[in-house]
């Protein structure tokens, strides 16, 4: 089975090369790797006195989540640590490549057998924390040929994963090789159960982000302007379905609410579609002039804004909910404000207890919308129901930060002796 899987891998490197030419993120994924041997055994020769912590992240949802205990960690040890941080995707590695708690910055090499044992023996990591979905079976094997110790942070397991299907021996073990497995929910930890492993449920490392976030909330004094306490719906990092929805129920609802849409996408041709589609209605954040207060759409067309825009809404709508890659709703949700998104969220543990307690909504179409705003724009004790839920909420689930940081503090602590706490 492992023959299949590095075939597997082998091809995708493949058509990530054949589809560079067309598409920008496939030149960024190729380009970030390139003569990567040379560059990180550089890196890791500039700071060979450190001992190196690994934290690896696919995405940016998933450094998120390991960005507290990061974090943390850089607070207690400053600079007797190597942090280094790998992304698979272009998408994550571009908006965090700079990120100040990080010693380096890097694209995880493909997970091919020469690709994996080369890296591990070239960073020669005491401790490597993977996040959420982040399990690759060559570097898991050569990360425990080298005795270095393996975390599993917020992960998720699913029944229909390949991890419980007759043929995912080679997964199993991967999982196996891993020293501490921190879930998000009992179903999850249950499931590894199953098949023999044992997991500790610790929920999500988000909602302490985001409360941490929230604590630290900046005014954007133009934005809170152009709300002028009005009600308002923030749309935060919406795809086109999403975007086409709410062009559709704009002229359905009240004209006094005031949009806010804070999409994905910011990129100059998804910027002029969306000046096509709200055309006069719509002011852009980068331009906001005297006199724009007086439209009714506000579009966010920079990146870092969102999560304290979220702070002016009555109501939130999240993107990705159309297409299975729902993005944080514990952002809007840390101001206990609703949160509405589309149909197919159930890989997210934390949308699925919010929709059950009645603090989410999914919504399918435009009309769903309409029917959802109206109930918070006119009642406003719903509005306050669903902000005693959010609390309660983040109240149960808050801690999983301290719980993980712990456990990978006693790590480095027992494999490293010379690292002395300031």
């Amino acid at each position: 089975m492992r023959l299949f899987y590095n075939i597997g891998i082998a091809l995708y490197a493949v058509i990530i090369a054949m589809a560079a030419p067309f598409n920008a993120k496939a030149r960024l994924w190729l380009r970030g790797r390139r003569g990567w041997r040379r560059k990180y055994a550089q890196i890791i020769q500039e700071h060979k006195n450190k001992p190196v912590v690994w934290f690896h992240c696919a995405s940016l949802g998933e450094f998120e989540m390991a960005r507290p205990v990061m974090e943390k960690l850089k607070e207690v040890y400053d600079d007797k640590l190597f942090l280094l941080v790998s992304f698979f995707s272009p998408s994550g590695y571009e908006v965090q490549k700079n990120y100040r708690f990080a010693n380096a910055v890097i694209y995880l090499p493909i997970d091919t057998p020469l690709n994996a044992n080369k890296f591990v023996e070239t960073i020669n990591p005491i401790l490597a924390v993977f996040v959420k979905y982040e399990i690759w079976v060559n570097y898991f094997r050569a990360l425990k040929k080298n005795e270095t110790k393996i975390v599993l942070m917020n992960a998720v397991f699913r029944s229909d994963q390949r991890f419980f299907k007759w043929y995912g021996g080679v997964f199993r073990k991967a999982l196996r090789a891993v020293n501490k497995i921190f879930v998000q929910s009992k179903t999850s930890a249950d499931l590894l159960k199953s098949i023999n492993i044992d997991a500790e449920v610790t929920g999500d490392t988000r909602y302490d982000r985001v409360m941490q976030v929230r604590s630290r909330e900046k005014r954007i004094d133009d934005i809170v302007s152009w709300v002028n306490g009005k009600f308002c719906i923030v749309c935060g990092s919406t795809w086109g379905p999403e975007e086409e929805v709410i062009a559709k129920v704009f002229d359905k609802l009240p004209n006094d609410i005031k949009w806010i849409i804070a999409p994905h996408d910011v990129s100059e041709t998804h910027i002029e579609k969306l000046k096509k589609m709200f055309g006069e209605k719509a002011a852009f954040h980068s331009q906001l002039a005297a006199g724009d207060e007086e439209k009714n759409v506000l579009i966010i067309d920079s990146i870092g804004q969102l999560a304290q825009v979220y702070s002016l809404g009555k109501v939130s709508i999240v993107g990705g909910g159309f297409t299975g890659k729902l993005h944080n709703i514990l952002e809007p949700a840390v101001y206990g404000i609703p949160v509405l998104f589309g149909p197919y969220y159930t890989r997210f543990q934390e949308a699925i207890e919010m929709v059950e307690a009645k603090a989410a909504i999914s919504f399918y179409d435009d009309a769903d919308i309409v029917i959802y705003i109206e109930w918070f724009y006119y009642d406003h004790v719903k509005a306050e129901n669903v902000q005693q839920v959010q609390e309660e909420i983040f109240a149960r689930n808050k801690g999983a930060v301290n719980k993980v940081y712990n456990y990978v503090h006693s790590c480095i602590s027992r494999i490293e002796s010379s690292v002395e706490v300031r």
